[in-house]
């Protein structure tokens, strides 16, 4: 009892065998069930959103850029000013908007305009309208970012100034998407100059929730670029009416609401405040001269803020330390003495605490929006105090000291022999 014949087993193992090899078949001719060809992908590369008005209505109006993959090998550039022409004469990106009363109306509306299906993914910039920003503010729309199961926490939010569709109508310049562009000059050209802000809708997010900072977000600026204009040298008269864009200054939130905007100066102070400046130029005057003949090149800097409750008020030490090289330029007479070199490091420290002072009173006295993230620092030393206090702090914030203490250090002059003779 209980033992299997020869021919049972064989059995057994006839029935196992049939059933591995169904398996593998069923498996095989599956695949993956979820798979999306890329023949039938409309790829994004950028989105924007704003609010129109339509038949007395006002409605969301989302617009994408879509990649035509087959035109991104030709060149050239069309006149017209738009997303430079592939080699089949068709432009590399399509341009295509749709409205809706809430953002998922408008985002299933555009497959009233595809054959494809819309996929986000890939989505580099996000673009969010001044109208919109301003009013009736962002929340809805961040909550539609954060929830869409394709768009990536990576992606760069900016703010144009102006309207979204001209703006995405711009000439792409160097590249051939303007996509492509923007998140080169965010992430690469940007950190040279530190006079543009760079931040992704993670970022974003997080300054929207958190009670002691404002948002601050990239501006971006749309303008005729004078090399295309008729008498400018060398320009090309067939784009003098294309329009360009350009990274600079930042766009300051109260709240979830666009109430401002900080210029390239004022947004260099932001980044020097709040310790994210990494490289930027200071025309410094040499002794004995009336203008700027020299520059001060930073090449390094720290920012450390502290908090202080003083007699019932809040009072913020910032110690700012930077670094950097001279760039001296037909100067054959100058003498890089330690005396001469402190003299230039005070002129510096000087030119840097005036920045700083000019973005603080716009974000205190004009905004009130507190942009550094001092009620963080508030938080964080003083918990309780933050509290009892942190639905006031708007109301707060324009009142508090903040004590500058700027060194400068010039570390190389660039001195390398004297200048060149000329006979």
């Amino acid at each position: 009892m209980g033992r299997f014949t020869v021919g049972q087993v064989g059995r057994v193992k006839g029935l196992a065998a049939l059933l591995l090899i169904t398996v593998m078949m069923a498996a095989a001719l599956t695949g993956c069930w979820s798979r999306k060809e890329i023949e039938t992908l409309a790829i994004v590369d950028m989105i924007g959103i704003d609010r129109v008005i339509v038949n007395g209505r006002e409605k969301y109006r989302l617009a994408v850029l879509i990649e035509r993959p087959e035109q991104l090998q030709g060149g050239g550039r069309s006149a017209g000013g738009m997303q430079g022409t592939g080699g089949g004469g068709q432009q590399p990106s399509w341009l295509v908007t749709s409205l809706g009363d809430t953002l998922t109306e408008a985002e299933k509306n555009l497959f009233t305009r595809s054959p494809r299906y819309l996929f986000l993914a890939h989505t580099n910039i996000i673009l969010i309208g001044e109208s919109l920003a301003r009013n009736p503010g962002v929340q809805e729309v961040t909550d539609y970012l954060l929830r869409h199961k394709d768009i990536r926490l990576r992606s760069i939010v900016i703010i144009p100034k102006g309207d979204v569709l001209e703006t995405m109508l711009a000439e792409p310049e160097l590249e051939k998407l303007l996509a492509e562009r923007l998140f080169g000059m965010v992430t690469f050209t940007q950190s040279r100059v530190s006079k543009g802000y760079q931040q992704d809708l993670l970022e974003w997010a997080n300054c929207l929730i958190q009670s002691g900072r404002d948002l601050l977000a990239p501006r971006l600026t749309l303008f005729t670029p004078t090399e295309g204009q008729a008498g400018a040298g060398g320009g090309d008269q067939g784009k003098a009416d294309e329009k360009a864009v350009r990274l600079n200054g930042a766009a300051v939130f109260r709240k979830d609401k666009l109430v401002g905007w900080l210029e390239d100066m004022e947004t260099l102070g932001y980044l020097l405040l709040t310790g994210r400046a990494v490289g930027t130029v200071i025309p410094i005057r040499l002794s004995g001269s009336q203008e700027p003949n020299s520059s001060f090149n930073m090449t390094r800097m720290e920012a450390h803020p502290r908090v202080e409750l003083v007699d019932g008020r809040f009072v913020f030490p910032i110690h700012i330390r930077v670094e950097g090289d001279q760039q001296l330029i037909g100067q054959p007479d100058f003498d890089p003495d330690p005396s001469t070199l402190e003299q230039l490091n005070l002129q510096v420290a000087r030119q840097l605490k005036e920045i700083m002072a000019s973005t603080l009173y716009k974000a205190q006295q004009e905004y009130g929006a507190d942009i550094f993230g001092f009620g963080e620092l508030v938080h964080i030393n003083y918990p309780q105090v933050w509290r009892e206090i942190k639905d006031q702090w708007r109301e707060i914030f324009p009142e508090v000291e903040v004590r500058l203490e700027v060194d400068a250090f010039i570390r190389r002059t660039g001195i390398i022999g004297p200048s060149i003779p000329i006979q």
